[in-house]
């Protein structure tokens, strides 16, 4: 079960972490809202801060996640009424994101990640839980050696996406938390998306540019200056990264998903 962010501790403990985002397209309206204990401005909306919890979403290319049960703690029996009452959800549009704190929020650059969509389902209550499922939109459809899916189903650098990885050894100059500068410069985004080793740990490159890259996470050896560090290009599977390669051509995702929503 996912928790939600408790503002404070993740301060302490991190320099940048992730919050997770719900955009909720009820009847009356669309409600944003952060799984965490402090409200969050992104893109100029108010996510307001509810303690959702959730479950696991288990994905891969074989067998994607069908529905997420979802929970909301701390609901008393009025707040339960206005839920049933006041908003007859079930059958709107529930999408989970995630945001890289504070990142997302202190700059320009969309660090948004989706990761599911659906509709609301099967509510219930019990012990002042407040608990319901969201159901996957997308079709679980298989197309020749492929999965209809809007992902791309291919892995950076298979022979499928054709591209190559550019494995390269470099040495850290600086170690700036989650910005590293190396001895060496490279065009700007080229190691995007891609993969930082150091002695066995690995990280997602968020961004690069000269001689320096910015990682999601920091490492957590102690000192990593003087290291000679891995660097993997990569990408996201999506079709702005793949346009971003200039390898369109090979994309095996699906550029939109049709669905149909039915109201009774």
């Amino acid at each position: 079960m996912n928790l939600p962010v408790k503002m404070n501790e993740a301060k302490d403990k991190y320099s940048t972490f992730f919050i997770e985002l719900y955009t909720l397209e009820l009847r009356g309206g669309i409600t944003y809202i952060a799984a965490c204990d402090e409200n969050i401005y992104y893109k100029r909306r108010l996510y307001t801060a509810v303690p959702f919890s959730r479950g696991d979403i288990k994905s891969s290319m074989d067998e994607p996640t069908q529905e997420l049960e979802i929970q909301i703690g701390d609901v008393n029996d009025d707040h339960l009424a206005f839920l049933m009452n006041g908003f007859d959800f079930r059958g709107c549009k529930a999408t989970l994101s995630r945001i890289l704190y504070p990142d997302s929020v202190t700059t320009d650059t969309d660090l948004e990640q989706f990761l599911f969509s659906g509709y609301i389902d099967s509510p219930s209550f019990e012990n002042g839980v407040f608990a319901c499922t969201i159901k996957n939109v997308f079709p679980s459809m298989k197309a020749p050696q492929r999965m209809f899916d809007l992902p791309c189903n291919s892995y950076f650098g298979d022979s499928i996406c054709g591209l190559d990885l550019n494995t390269t050894n470099d040495i850290v100059e600086v170690n700036g938390g989650n910005t590293i500068v190396l001895q060496n410069s490279y065009e700007a985004d080229f190691w995007k998306n891609g993969t930082a080793r150091i002695n066995g740990e690995s990280r997602n490159i968020v961004s690069s540019n000269g001689n320096q890259i910015k990682i999601h996470i920091n490492f957590l050896q102690q000192s990593i200056t003087g290291a000679t560090i891995t660097l993997e290009r990569g990408c996201d599977k999506t079709q702005e990264d793949c346009r971003r390669h200039n390898n369109l051509k090979k994309y095996t995702g699906f550029p939109a998903i049709p669905f149909e929503s039915v109201y009774r």
